[in-house]
């Protein structure tokens, strides 16, 4: 697994899936080596009813993933996502709906 971020808890699993079924689930926690970046301060501003200008401060030179969406599960789940290496992003939404934004 590539691009993950520094000094960072993740959980992994992984299971076999053969003509006979699934195999257990088989799960391991690791930490990635390095020096975490600063989490980056986000603010989010409406542009009008259907865009939101998105900016934060952070370290140069890294990707930051951007992610929206209308509630939390769905945040936790399946967010919209952009990415880029800028500090800031326009995000198109959907008029008459609050936003949650996380980068």
């Amino acid at each position: 697994v590539a691009n993950l971020t520094a000094h960072t808890p993740y959980e992994i699993s992984a299971w076999a899936k053969t003509e006979l079924g699934d195999s257990p689930l088989s799960f391991v926690h690791v930490v990635t080596s390095g020096t975490r970046p600063a989490a980056p301060s986000l603010k989010a501003k409406a542009i009008n009813q259907t865009a939101v200008e998105c900016s934060w401060t952070g370290p140069r030179n890294v990707v930051y993933g951007i992610f929206y969406a209308t509630s939390f599960l769905e945040l936790y789940r399946s967010p919209h996502n952009s990415t880029t290496s800028a500090h800031n992003v326009t995000v198109l939404v959907q008029r008459d709906e609050q936003y949650l934004f996380l980068v």
